[in-house]
Order: C-alpha cells, then structure tokens, then sequence
C-alpha cells in the first residue's frame, strides 16, 4: 500500500519470468561500458537457466567485457558487448570458449533473426562452423536491459574457424590490409592460426594478398571454367553455395561482400567460404525501408549500391548475386545447379522450419514484450533511436533516424547532421544536403525539396511541410513533427514513420513479424527455385 495525504492506495504487482534464461553482470564499481577497445576486468557474471539452476559462475575468476559492433554500438539505448572468460567454458549447452558475443538485436524487432540464420546454417548447409547461440534476459549493474543474444565469436581457432586465417570482406570500412586486385573490395585478415605469426604480420598480408590476388584474376580471366586451372581449383565451391544460399535467401544487407562477410584460407591455400554473420537486418526486416520512401538511398545507408530499402524487404530479386565475386559464379552452371538442389532440399523442409520458427515465437513472446516496454517501442528498434553517439565510420547505415539535433542557425544547418551542412540561406538551402537544393525563401521554401514548401518561419515551421510543424527553435528541435523526439521532450521515438526520406518502424507486433519471416522465408524459397531453373534450362 502506499500513502500520500491521508489516502491509501493498494497496488498489486504482478512478477513473471519469461521464460528465458538469466545473465547478471556486474563490472567493478559499477563502471559503465563505455568503449570497444578497452577491457574492463574483474566483472562478475553468473548465468541462471530458465528453471534457476546456476549455468555458469565465474566466481573469483571473473571476467573481462567491452562493446562491440559498429552502428549497434552506436544506440546508447541498447549496446552489444563482448565477453572473455578466463578459462574455456559451456555456456547454456554451447560448446565451450573463452570468448562470447552479446547482441543486442535492436533493429530487428523479432530478436530472432540471427538465430534463424544459425539454425539454416547448422541444419542445411556443409560449412565448417556456424555460430551457436541462445537467449539470455541480461541484467546489466542490476538494471535489466532486455532481450540479448548470447552466442560464439567468430574466431580462428580449433574448435570454431579452421585453417590457416581468417578473414572479412569489409568495404564498409574503407581501408583494409588488402585490396581485391580485380575488385577493389578491402579484406581485413581477423585472425591467424599459423604458429608465431600474427594477423597483421607483413608474412600474413603477403600470403594471404598472393592468394586473393590468385583467385581474383583467375575468376575474372576468360579461362575462368576451365576445369584444370579455373577458379573452383583454389576454392571449396560447396562452401562459397552454402554461404551464398543463406545470405542471399535471408537478402542480408550487408552481405555483399559490404562487411561482416567472413572466408578462411586453409594450409593448402584453398579459399573456403564462412562463417556466416550478422543478420539483424535480414528476412524481410529492414527497418528502414517497409514504407519505401524517395528510393535511392541504399548507397548512402550502407553502401547498397543505390537500393531504396525497400527493396530488401521484398521477397523477390537478387541481392547478394550481383556482388564481386558471386556475379562471376553465376555464370558458372555446376554453382548454379548445386545451389538449386540446397533451395529445393529447404523448400522440400519448409514444413519443419515452420515448426521451429513458430516453437521460437512462443519461446521469446513474453521477453520481446518486456523489451518492448524498456524500450519504449512496439518492435525492435523504433525506441529510443535518436539518442545515439556517432562516429561518421560507422554512420553507413544507420538511417536518418539517429541524429542528434541541437541548435538550428546559419552555421551549424541542422547541428550535429552526420553529413557535412554549411551555411543554411538563400544561396545554399541546405547546403551540403545529399540532393540539389536551390535558394530557400518564402516563395520556394526549400527550393527544389521533392514537395513545395512556401514560408519558414516560427509560426509556420517548415512552411507547408506534409505533415504540421510549430516554432522551430533550440529548445523544440523540429517543433510539433509527427513523433515524438527524445533529445526534445520525454517520450522517445514510439511508433514513428517516415516514409519520405525512406526510413520507417516495422508496425507489426512481435507475432505479426514471427509470421512475416515465414511468409518471407517461403516466398523467397519460391521464387529462388523458379528463377534457378529456368537458369539450368
């Protein structure tokens, strides 16, 4: 009961367990996570399972936890982080390691897409390793913080990725230890098996550039079939059909060779494509792109070769096969006639991957609705979006949901815009904004903006803007724009849309979207196996 003035009310809390196994971490002091790069030790961590049995307990051992990730790391709201325990160990049933992920899966608002493609992996594909993981409810220096996705590191090592080295096509970050010779494509080596030689060793880069630089030039030369020195004698084909299948029929964003795309060379030198990772954004869950938009955008989130995002929530049409190497493969028949016999063996199952997908959406139902109440959001990342710290490496891809918004004057444009904006006036209109913009005055508003746009002033905020807009000020922001805003008043982001700049909320609950990645998943199936065969034809 609680009192106040003379007047008892009684309330009646209702705790439930939802179902989930339980992480509590603990750092030292209470010390936030707050970088990448530095570990922080001495933090407890104890895992309970769903019953309350004791998993796993570092005891005095403790263990060591940074963050991790590029435009997740980004969402203050919601991080992912790294894990390294002292001594190898089974978490939760996975076979053991010392290093361990958290995902914090907050743009998919299922929290399940990465474990889909886990489950693809490990069940209808031959790569050598594919991730395992499991979801855990983390409580973070007492405080619950929701849903996260305990799992594997990728990494080079017995018992995970085999071989020599291991390494990552990442055009995402710009530069790398090597440049594709035929691609351009940067290739970043992440970690290396050879006795005494580190990744980043000139010996490493220089075997690991010869053989990529082999492989290139031999699959873009006119010999490239050739059965005796073609391009399938420097790499294990049913590797590069297996990775090829579950990145292109997910429609992975990043998966075209953008980043987070993963091979291994052997002791022999033989190219083996794998691990897959990274699918938040996968099946028919890009947040920014279900209500279309200006289209285009695709190159400026991320590199997509000028996709608008809606486009990666379609069911139909290539994505990863038009990307480096796989556009040569697909001129290759015996890649064309294995990868139709994996679709058709899948479709064949879809009965049983149903079954999973629906187990699954019982299993997390009532974890995803408490994280959609810490997260002020109805799915996903449609919470607390805005309040983000950014570095423009890793802004690609994150939308314009995320910026913050301080002062509007002449010289800062829209403030901290993470894309360069000069003097905002009559000569410049926005300035540096990625789409021509002549004079700004009350005539044309905001000149050659895709919608007219007469006055600007406080009255009127953005004139005729398509939705209404009070005073715009440094302390309103954007005024009364269609949803709320965090850096500018209390109440987050919720259900918001934004169709026009090609970024809007999934507006499905978490069932609707549990039955949209089956229906993804089946349709792309379809339509995969029909586009195959009249390819063998």
């Amino acid at each position: 009961a609680v009192v106040a003035k003379g007047k008892a009310r009684t309330y009646t809390v209702l705790v439930q367990n939802s179902g989930l196994p339980v992480m509590y971490l603990n750092t030292k002091n209470v010390q936030p996570i707050n970088s990448k790069k530095q570990w922080l030790d001495s933090t407890r961590m104890v895992i309970y399972k769903a019953n309350g049995e004791v998993d796993y307990n570092a005891g005095t051992q403790m263990v060591q936890v940074k963050g991790r990730g590029n435009s997740t790391w980004s969402v203050k709201a919601k991080r992912p982080y790294a894990l390294k325990l002292k001594r190898k160990a089974k978490l939760l049933g996975m076979p053991e390691g010392k290093q361990w992920c958290l995902l914090a899966n907050f743009f998919d608002p299922s929290f399940f897409r990465n474990e889909l493609a886990n489950y693809l992996g490990q069940n209808y594909t031959n790569l050598d390793w594919t991730p395992h993981g499991q979801h855990v409810e983390l409580v973070l220096n007492g405080v619950h913080v929701g849903n996260y996705y305990l799992c594997e590191k990728v990494k080079a090592q017995k018992g995970r990725v085999p071989g020599d080295y291991l390494v990552e096509a990442d055009r995402k970050a710009g530069r790398g230890d090597i440049t594709g010779i035929r691609t351009g494509n940067v290739f970043n080596i992440k970690g290396s098996a050879v006795k005494k030689q580190k990744k980043d060793s000139p010996e490493a880069i220089s075997r690991v550039k010869f053989i990529i630089d082999r492989f290139e030039n031999t699959l873009y030369g006119d010999d490239f079939l050739d059965p005796q020195s073609g391009y399938k004698t420097l790499i294990d084909l049913e590797s590069f059909v297996d990775w090829f299948l579950i990145k292109e029929l997910s429609k992975d964003f990043d998966g075209n060779m953008f980043t987070s795309c993963f091979f291994h060379i052997m002791p022999d030198s033989t190219i083996k494509m794998g691990p897959i990772w990274d699918f938040d954004l996968a099946f028919g869950g890009n947040p920014f792109g279900n209500e279309g938009g200006l289209g285009g955008f695709g190159s400026f989130f991320g590199g997509q070769e000028g996709n608008d995002m809606a486009y990666y929530n379609d069911p139909e049409g290539y994505h990863i096969a038009k990307a480096d190497w796989f556009v040569q493969m697909f001129k290759d028949p015996d890649f064309i006639s294995l990868l139709y016999k994996k679709v058709g063996a899948m479709l064949d199952d879809i009965g049983k991957i149903d079954a999973y997908i629906d187990l699954y959406a019982q299993k997390l139902a009532l974890s995803a609705s408490s994280d959609t109440v810490n997260y002020y959001t109805n799915s996903g990342f449609d919470g607390d979006f805005m309040d983000m710290d950014f570095n423009p490496e890793e802004f690609e891809d994150m939308g314009f949901g995320g910026f913050p918004m301080p002062e509007f004057d002449s010289v800062g444009g829209f403030g901290a815009f993470p894309f360069p904006m000069p003097a905002m006036d009559s000569a410049n209109g926005f300035g540096g904004f990625p789409f021509p913009m002549p004079s700004m005055d009350s005539a044309s508003g905001f000149g050659a903006f895709p919608f007219p746009m007469p006055a600007m002033d406080s009255s009127n905020g953005f004139g005729a803007f398509p939705f209404p807009m009070l005073a715009m000020d440094s302390a309103n922001g954007f005024g009364a724009f269609p949803f709320p805003m965090p850096a500018m008043d209390s109440t987050a982001f919720g259900d918001w849309s934004f169709g026009g700049m090609g970024v809007s909320a999934p507006h499905r609950s978490f069932a609707e979207e549990m039955e949209w990645i089956k229906t993804f998943l089946r349709e792309r199936l379809v339509w995969l196996k029909t586009d195959l065969e009249e390819r063998l034809k």
